[in-house]
């Protein structure tokens, strides 16, 4: 679906303030561990106002999506435990020249997994941004078997990387992200700190500076940071998501440049330069302009265009639902936006008079309802755009939400014709 221009602004925001965690951990000289741990738990305190009373929705999450929030919780404490030990072990260039595949795991990882597919602008614009962080680390890279294990651990930190942001896309498509971030950094940060006090390390002890580090790492990288990156994953895939954050050295190496002084080499500028015309390609690929018309359908009329077998209320109304539903079979990339009432399957309609379906007192009251079931079941709402992929994506990889789908179509006089409904009842009585 097509990310809003809000949206990208937050996504933005969220990049720069995620690269700042190096420039804000200097402030304090507690253990790296400890330093994590209390960056995510205080984070995820400072969300459960925030939350409000969306908290209460953590009852009604789907199973496998609660399973899959707590796999990202783990997966970002692993993470950046993997990436602590990995530059006590090796070199700060080698550590972060490893991690830097993240976008090409992550994308092989969503194809395989989310059957999210690699066009070639985003090839292109990960081949730039990989080759752009090469640049800048190459010079100061050492391969030696003394920094092997780091290196391993490095490429670790990577994966786990990718586990976080292709669990977060999927829970993210169903969930709400304040209710999501909450769990993400109330599993990372209670994890992390257990992990500091089962090595023994002083994980209550903390001087005014170091409080103030955990405090300000807790707002900018984590609750403006990772909290608007996982925002974005409702419309932006897991790999182009990946590549977006290859931009954080060059925005933490700016500040560093303008707080501490630091030194950029020309082929650090060189770096940024082809990771900028990653970005350039990216921007490209996602906000390129499409020229098919999207199709304007109501929430239940997701699946009667899915399910359609040639049926219908008379000839006219027959002939658009065919009209539609072979656009959307022929194109399963086709772009669905989703509307509030009356739609194009609606328009030559016999029952819709004032823009609302006659059929019986009750009708329009009804079909609210349905639409209502159906976008629930899917996490989408009104205004989203999405696909026929998508929604079968979301059907195949959710059963819960087949299960509501079933649900709200129990009452509809057309299931014993209708293709969608067939499909995934068999879907349901198989598993």
């Amino acid at each position: 679906m097509r990310m809003p221009r809000s949206a990208m602004l937050l996504l933005a925001l969220g990049l720069v303030a995620a690269s700042q965690s190096g420039n804000l951990v200097r402030i304090a000289d507690a253990h790296p561990l400890v330093i994590a741990g209390w960056r995510l738990l205080l984070a995820a305190l400072v969300m459960i106002p925030i939350t409000g009373s969306r908290v209460g929705d953590l009852r009604r999450i789907p199973t496998p999506r609660v399973a899959e929030a707590l796999l990202a919780g783990i997966a970002l404490g692993a993470h950046l435990v993997a990436w602590i030990a990995a530059v006590q072990r090796t070199t700060v260039a080698n550590a972060a020249t490893f991690f830097c595949i993240n976008p090409l795991l992550t994308a092989l990882a969503a194809r395989f997994f989310l059957g999210e597919r690699v066009n070639s602008r985003l090839g292109v614009s990960i081949a730039l941004g990989l080759a752009g962080v090469l640049t800048m680390g190459i010079h100061d890279m050492r391969l030696s078997p003394e920094h092997l294990e780091g290196d391993a651990l490095a490429i670790l930190c990577s994966a786990l990387f990718t586990v976080y942001l292709l669990a977060g896309r999927r829970v993210r498509a169903v969930v709400d992200n304040r209710v999501y971030v909450l769990v993400l950094y109330g599993v990372a940060g209670i994890g992390t700190l257990a992990v500091a006090a089962a090595g023994g390390l002083p994980w209550l002890d903390g001087t005014p500076r170091n409080w103030l580090a955990y405090g300000l790492l807790a707002l900018v990288p984590t609750l403006l940071g990772h909290t608007f990156l996982n925002h974005s994953l409702r419309w932006l895939s897991a790999a182009r998501l990946s590549v977006l954050t290859l931009t954080e050295p060059a925005f933490a190496g700016v500040v560093a440049w303008l707080a501490w002084g630091e030194a950029v080499p020309l082929s650090t500028l060189g770096g940024y330069g082809l990771i900028a015309l990653s970005v350039v390609v990216l921007l490209w690929d996602v906000l390129r302009p499409d020229r098919r018309p999207p199709v304007r359908l109501r929430g239940h009329h997701l699946g009667c265009t899915a399910g359609f077998t040639g049926h219908g209320y008379d000839s006219p109304f027959t002939a658009t639902l065919a009209r539609i539903a072979g656009v959307l079979e022929r194109d399963p990339d086709h772009p669905i936006v989703v509307v509030p009432g009356a739609d194009d399957v609606c328009e030559p309609c016999p029952h819709l008079q004032a823009g609302a379906c006659a059929r019986d007192p009750q009708a329009e009251v009804r079909v609210q309802v349905h639409d209502r079931e159906f976008l629930e079941a899917l996490g989408l709402q009104v205004g989203d755009r999405t696909t026929p992929r998508e929604v079968s994506r979301r059907l195949e990889r959710d059963p819960q939400a087949r299960e509501r789908i079933l649900r709200a179509c129990a009452t509809c006089p057309w299931t014993t014709v209708c293709a969608f409904h067939h499909r995934w009842e068999r879907s349901e009585t198989a598993s």
